[in-house]
């Protein structure tokens, strides 16, 4: 509801502070939204006058009307003319929310770092809800991006900005999926964000990128497929940790001529859970893999599921997918 011009000005004079004079039009922007963020104005509720809102940030009417425009542009205010104008607070879309959060990441400085941290929780538990909650058309969707991938990946000609695209449109996908709105809404704040960075990291596309993202999003399309929660949230994690550190090697200007495509994180299993693994990794069953290396069923057994444990999986394929998207089984293999 709307408020008084009086009691809006009141109510702003207790919220916002004279603000810093490096790009102070940010500074208003971002002081605006967090007032709305916290409650202090709800949806149609009036803004103090310009004339008020300069005093209490200390600006000129320019630099107000540019971060107001700013402001309308994102969707937080609606600014009506008239005599019974003013700026008033925006009903909140999921786009509109999406957005904002883009640019309160933006003006608060986060990180690369901090944005891996917050994706790889936050994304695996949206695949886990999309992995109970998918439509078969969602499902299909996620299905044909993963195989679209793996064409554009054997393509010598294969653009990384096409894989780019394709990768925005999944993890929306995702999200969409997890019935959730407001992990739609964060992860459209999120993947705009993160977009320009990825589209900044084409010196790394080689071709073993292209692959291994396919390799990704074919590995959480099927457990999504399969509502599989816990092998999608593996998935899903494993994928934004290896992409989150392309993001920082990108945003730090650092290249990747010569080194592997994936960190390598320590790990935690011995050399004989790793061969066990690496044959499970090639379809075999533990009485295969018994006679391979020369061991009792029993015994096989007991060490698959001693790495089970390490890992913090159910089973053969989690396994196989966590100590994959790691490296490690790579590293088994010399």
């Amino acid at each position: 509801m709307s408020t008084p011009d009086n009691s809006a000005s009141s109510a702003g004079a207790n919220v916002f502070n004279v603000v810093r004079r490096v790009r102070s039009f940010d500074d208003v922007v971002l002081q605006v939204q967090n007032a709305i963020l916290e409650g202090t104005f709800q949806t149609g509720d009036r803004l103090p006058s310009e004339r008020d809102l300069c005093q209490m940030f200390g600006v000129g009417r320019p630099t107000l009307r540019e971060a107001l425009r700013v402001l309308e542009v994102l969707g937080v205010v609606d600014i009506r003319p008239g005599k019974s104008g003013g700026i008033y607070v925006a009903r909140q879309t999921g786009e509109g929310v999406g957005v904002t959060l883009a640019s309160l990441i933006r003006m608060a400085g986060a990180t690369p770092e901090e944005l891996a941290e917050f994706r790889a929780s936050f994304e695996g538990e949206t695949a886990g809800w999309a992995a109970r909650r998918a439509l078969p058309e969602e499902v299909e969707r996620l299905c044909v991006a993963a195989a679209t991938v793996r064409s554009i990946a054997q393509d010598p000609s294969g653009r990384w900005s096409e894989v780019v695209a394709i990768d925005i449109n999944f993890h929306q996908t995702v999200a969409h999926a997890s019935r959730n709105r407001v992990r739609v809404a964060v992860m459209q704040g999120l993947l705009r964000a993160v977009e320009r960075v990825e589209r900044g990291i084409t010196s790394l596309a080689e071709p073993r990128l292209l692959a291994s993202t396919a390799d990704d999003l074919e590995a959480i399309a099927a457990a999504i497929r399969d509502k599989d929660e816990d092998r999608a949230r593996t998935a899903m994690r494993a994928h934004v940790e290896w992409f989150s550190e392309l993001y920082v090697r990108a945003a730090d200007g650092r290249s990747d001529s010569g080194a592997r495509v994936r960190r390598v994180e320590k790990c935690p299993l011995s050399p004989r859970e790793l061969d066990i693994l690496k044959g499970l990794a090639t379809g075999k069953v533990y009485a295969q893999i018994a006679r391979d290396l020369h061991l009792s069923t029993s015994t096989i057994r007991t060490h698959a599921h001693n790495a089970y444990s390490k890992l913090g999986v159910a089973d053969r394929a989690q396994a196989v997918l966590a100590a994959t998207a790691r490296g490690w089984l790579d590293d088994a293999t010399g």
